[in-house]
């Protein structure tokens, strides 16, 4: 059973129904599945199908799911009033049973086991329900589906069914909740009659008053000259089930008469009871009139909060449906895939909210980085030796202090020179000229222990990985610009960075190469695919505080 409908006191499934007369036999029907201190009758309350053959038949039915101590104190004069009229009367109770020595009750949902004293306030003495029932001798139906065993430890009680003292002229049917609710319906509907050990063989134990004819005494069709026509029980079955007229009541028609008469029209009035709800919601977010733009900053907002919608371009398709059932699941919106005012609302404020995290965790990151680079420097480079310069700049290839390195390491290159013989100087040189990692490999086949040895292998290094981020950068090109940025979109773009202090030149809309260094070093900082270009997630970051509120 769902959360959404644990503890919701009487569910009072034919209350659409017309007047039934007094004169109508009585039927109270309890199923408890969930238990909120001790453990749970898995399937205790899928009563539907019994409920639709007592209700073809006439019975002045009462259900109860779930049913606390309070609605079950509320049930019994009830019972009692309408057992009176002695036209007779079925009891059907399903969920966790306790018994001493000489007593057996039936567990409320919210009972606390504390003492024998308690059981009166927390359960339903079996004593009170058949002294009920016995002013309808001969017309009076006990069923129990006993949960079980269960772990509980209580001076002078024991989980489970006891023996039950049933009064002249009651029945008594006892077993596992299933086992008992088929054998009932089978009883009703004249499939099977009260034989002791044709029960037993169900699993259900028979004990109390047995009629003559193994019948029970309700429901029975007059004798006639004619034969009844075999689609009159199923016809009755309809007409309680229309009345009903939930996805539940059609369900059990089509479990009974897959190919019945109504099949066709159950499966369609399924669909429309199902399909309501989806067209409510939809109406309502076609009432608010979004725009394209404020669909894009909810994509937004969805992405933000780790909600993929896959795409932020102002269309709502079954990823932004995917991705705002998600959401509405997870803060416990009703889920119909549709957004209402005030679910855009607290998207909008937990966008905020997110965003203002991930702008700290960056801030806090970026000075984590910076403090690494400082003491990797103290470290290496500071010591002015090439070996140490060339190890910083191998970790911090962009670091606080690369420039740095790289000026130290030049004018190292320039004092050597006059050591080095002049073949090896004009190779270097050709390979620098030449920059290409094919010319700095030539300089190392010839010179593997060369005086620029290590600044070769560490420019092959430097190019190589340049081309491979080159590719990267190509297919971000093209991204971005399937992105289609307005001008007034890159500026608030520039406006963002610069506010950032990530210096990306001119706010003019133009991307020019100070923009694409800003945009590396803010996809670095935030640990988004570091290109330099506009993707989805770098737009969906650099603009998340600017995002204004679709309502206000």
């Amino acid at each position: 059973m769902s959360p959404n409908l644990r503890r919701s006191a009487v569910v009072a499934l034919f209350a659409a129904w017309p007047h039934i007369s007094a004169a109508d036999p009585a039927a109270l029907i309890v199923g408890n599945e969930d238990y909120d201190a001790i453990e749970n009758v898995p399937r205790a309350d899928e009563v539907q199908e019994l409920n639709t053959i007592l209700a073809a038949q006439s019975f002045n039915l009462r259900t109860l799911r779930n049913a606390s101590a309070n609605d079950l104190r509320l049930a019994l004069p009830e019972l009692e009033r309408d057992a009176g009229a002695r036209e007779g009367a079925i009891v059907y109770l399903a969920g966790r049973f306790v018994h001493s020595a000489t007593e057996t009750y039936f567990l409320a949902s919210n009972a606390a086991l504390e003492s024998l004293d308690a059981m009166r306030r927390v359960g339903v003495p079996m004593s009170t329900i058949t002294a009920l029932l016995s002013v309808s001798s001969g017309k009076a139906v006990l069923a129990l589906g006993d949960g079980g065993v269960f772990e509980e430890d209580l001076a002078f009680l024991e989980p489970g069914v006891g023996e039950i003292a049933a009064p002249q002229g009651v029945t008594v049917l006892t077993g596992p909740p299933e086992d008992v609710r088929s054998a009932l319906s089978a009883l009703l509907e004249g499939e099977a009659v009260l034989d002791p050990e044709a029960l037993l063989a169900t699993g259900v134990t028979l004990s109390g008053f047995v009629p003559w004819n193994g019948r029970l005494p309700f429901g029975e069709i007059p004798l006639t000259a004619e034969a009844p026509d075999p689609r009159d029980a199923e016809i009755a079955f309809w007409d309680a089930v229309r009345r009903i007229d939930s996805v539940e009541a059609y369900e059990t028609y089509l479990d009974r008469y897959p190919r019945g008469i109504y099949a066709t029209e159950a499966d369609e009035r399924i669909a429309g009871l199902r399909d309501a709800p989806r067209r409510e919601a939809e109406a309502v977010e076609a009432a608010l009139g979004l725009s394209r733009t404020q669909r894009r900053e909810i994509q937004r907002a969805l992405t933000l909060l780790d909600y993929d919608p896959r795409g932020i371009d102002g269309i709502f398709g079954p990823g932004t449906r995917a991705a705002i059932s998600s959401f509405q699941d997870r803060e416990g919106f009703e889920v119909s895939g549709y957004l209402t005012r005030e679910q855009i609302r607290e998207l909008d404020r937990l966008a905020r909210a997110r965003a203002d995290e991930l702008e700290e965790e960056a801030r806090i990151e970026a000075e984590r980085v910076a403090r690494e680079d400082r003491q990797y420097w103290r470290e290496t480079g500071a010591s002015g030796r090439e070996e140490d310069l060339r190890r910083y700049l191998e970790r911090f290839p962009n670091g606080i202090f690369a420039e740095e390195a790289r000026a130290e390491l030049r004018a190292i290159e320039e004092i050597r020179r006059p050591s080095v013989s002049a073949v090896e100087q004009l190779t270097w040189q050709r390979a620098e000229q030449n920059g290409s990692a094919d010319a700095y490999r030539e300089y190392l086949r010839r010179y593997p222990d060369g005086a620029y040895a290590d600044a070769a292998r560490q420019e092959i290094a430097r190019l190589e990985e340049e081309a491979r981020r080159g590719n990267d950068r190509r297919d971000a090109a093209r991204g971005e610009e399937a992105m289609n940025l307005s001008v007034a979109t890159r500026r608030t773009i520039e406006q963002r960075l610069d506010a950032l202090d990530y210096r990306p030149g001119p706010v003019d809309g133009n991307f020019d190469d100070q923009t694409r260094d800003a945009l590396l070093r803010y996809q670095q900082d935030r640990r988004l695919p570091a290109t330099g270009y506009m993707n989805d997630a770098t737009m969906v970051r650099i603009l998340a505080d600017t995002v204004i509120s679709i309502f206000d």
